[in-house]
C-alpha cells in the first residue's frame, strides 16, 4: 500500500488510500464517489433536457406566430377585414343592424358579409384559443393579435356584427370574451 508521503496528501487522506484498496474501502469510498458523480450527471442530464424543451417550446411559437402573421396577412384576411370596414364606412350610424337586414333577405352581399365576418372572426377565436392553451404566451398576445389596429377593428367593426348576428340570426348570443380582451 502505498504510503501517505508517497501519494503528497495529507493524514487526513490515508485512511481513504488504504480502504481503497480492499471491497470495503469501494463499498465506502468508491460507491459514493459513484453515486455523487451519478446525481451530479442526472442533474446536469436534467437541466440539459429542460433547456432543450424551453428551445423547442420557443421554435415552437416562432413557427406559430410565422404561420398566424401569414394568414393575417393573406388575401382573404384583407379583403375580408377591409370589406367589413367600408361596410362600416358607407353605414356608420347603423352597419350591424342592415347587415342582419340584408341577411334575413338573403341578399348576396350579406352572405358575402357573413362569409368576412366568419373568416375574420374564427382567425381572432383561433389566436386567443391558442394563447388560452398556452400554445403561445400570453406576453406574445399584442404581437399575435396584431394590437391595437387588429384590437380596434375587433372592437369598432367585428363585434358590433357579431353581437347582431347572435341576437338576431342564431339567436345564441355572441363571444364578448373574446372582444373584452380588447378592452382598455
Amino acid at each position: 500500500m502505498e504510503n501517505v508521503a508517497d501519494t503528497g496528501y495529507g493524514p487526513l487522506w490515508q485512511k481513504f488510500i488504504d480502504r481503497s484498496n480492499t471491497v470495503l474501502g469501494v463499498l465506502l469510498v468508491g460507491v459514493p464517489t459513484l453515486a455523487l458523480a451519478g446525481l451530479f450527471l442526472l442533474r446536469r442530464s436534467a437541466m440539459a433536457m429542460k433547456e432543450t424543451a424551453l428551445e423547442t417550446r420557443r421554435a415552437a411559437q416562432a413557427n406559430l406566430l410565422a404561420q398566424l402573421h401569414a394568414e393575417y396577412g393573406s388575401a382573404e384576411i384583407t379583403a375580408a377585414m377591409r370589406n367589413l370596414h367600408r361596410w362600416r364606412e358607407d353605414h356608420p350610424t347603423d352597419f350591424a343592424e342592415k347587415f342582419v337586414e340584408l341577411y334575413k333577405q338573403r341578399d348576396p352581399l350579406a352572405d358575402a358579409l357573413d362569409s368576412d365576418r366568419r373568416r375574420v372572426y374564427r382567425f381572432f377565436a383561433k389566436v386567443h384559443l391558442l394563447i388560452d392553451y398556452q400554445l403561445i404566451d400570453a406576453a406574445l398576445a399584442d404581437v399575435v393579435a396584431f394590437a391595437p389596429v387588429g384590437g380596434q377593428f375587433l372592437l369598432d367593426v367585428l363585434e358590433p356584427i357579431q353581437e347582431a348576428h347572435g341576437k338576431s340570426i342564431t339567436h345564441t348570443g355572441y363571444d364578448k370574451p373574446l372582444f373584452d380582451k380588447y378592452r382598455c
